[in-house]
């Protein structure tokens, strides 16, 4: 029991868990959507809800949680380190509270600095999921993690040594529900097809992604779009621009991309459209790695936090 930890990652919309056992592995995992995390102690009892007997039957093992529930919002604020941060920064940075008798770690988010010095970037969640990769994989490398707010990250000498973030996912739930290109796009999720190459090349063109969102309205009202074809057309077209945006910033020919589901297939068709080269890790048990790193060092050198 003793090596027994309940590994939590806990995001804006729901929440991801794994029992691990450090020396052998993962003895089990739990998804629950739609939780939300509140102020203070209360989030204990969502987790005994979520949970249900791993905290019964394994009473002394310790929680270690990342993600928006260590925000200034959520249970505990475990705040930010700065750029580069790699396991030791991290580690070093990590907040410990004790409740019902159990050690409950909360994980710091990471901020970066742009080198212009003009503004900051935060991510919270997305860092444990980038350690986990660099416990399997130490290389230089740039990884993208998409999401509704979508990080790149550029992975040297085992750190973050910068990252930026794209808002693709927010920007397509915004135009798709709430603007006037809504009238035009039918409910149907996005998938691969042929608007969806014609959104990724439209992204290329040099007039830029304002001029080229309307056109979807345009080609709508012209007879030219099948309303069914919209949503696929919206996403690549954003996709490509993220895309186009974050090859300005950091060329490269070679692409990490970490993350599960169909969203990271499209990433994946999205990327080998712009000409990269494209590995995936398993991204759905990078998180529970990379919080499985952070409790060993904790075995072997204590959090004092």
């Amino acid at each position: 029991m003793a090596n027994n930890i309940i590994a939590v990652d806990w995001g804006g919309t729901h929440v991801r868990a794994c029992l691990l056992d450090l020396d052998i592995g993962e003895i089990g995992t739990i998804r629950h959507e739609k939780i939300a995390y509140v102020k203070g102690d209360e989030n204990f009892d969502n987790l005994k809800n979520i949970l249900g007997d791993w905290l019964r039957d394994y009473q002394h093992a310790p929680l270690y949680l990342c993600g928006m529930i260590g925000s200034r919002e959520g249970w505990v604020d475990a705040g930010y380190v700065e750029c580069p941060s790699g396991l030791d920064e991290i580690f070093d940075a990590v907040k410990i509270i004790e409740h019902e008798g159990r050690g409950i770690y909360f994980i710091p988010g990471i901020k970066s600095l742009a080198n212009d010095g003009l503004y900051d970037d935060v991510m919270r969640g997305e860092e444990t999921q980038i350690l986990g990769v660099i416990v399997r994989d130490r290389a230089t490398q740039i990884l993208c993690l998409p999401g509704t707010h979508s990080k790149w990250a550029i992975v040297e000498n085992a750190k973050i040594q910068q990252f930026y973030t794209f808002m693709t996912g927010e920007l397509y739930k915004l135009m798709s529900q709430y603007s006037i290109l809504r009238y035009s796009i039918a409910s149907n999720r996005p998938k691969v097809c042929d608007a969806f190459h014609l959104g990724l090349t439209e992204a290329k063109a040099d007039i830029g992604i304002l001029s080229r969102l309307f056109s979807l309205r345009a080609m709508d009202i012209g007879g030219k779009f099948a309303a069914n074809d919209a949503p696929s057309y919206l996403s690549g077209l954003l996709l490509g621009s993220e895309i186009q945006g974050a090859l300005n910033v950091m060329p490269t020919q070679s692409i990490t991309l970490v993350g599960d589901g169909a969203q990271i297939d499209m990433y994946e068709t999205a990327l080998k459209f712009f000409g990269l080269n494209v590995s995936r890790p398993d991204g759905d048990t990078a998180v529970f790695i990379g919080l499985g790193a952070i409790a060993r060092m904790n075995k072997t050198r204590g959090i004092s936090g």
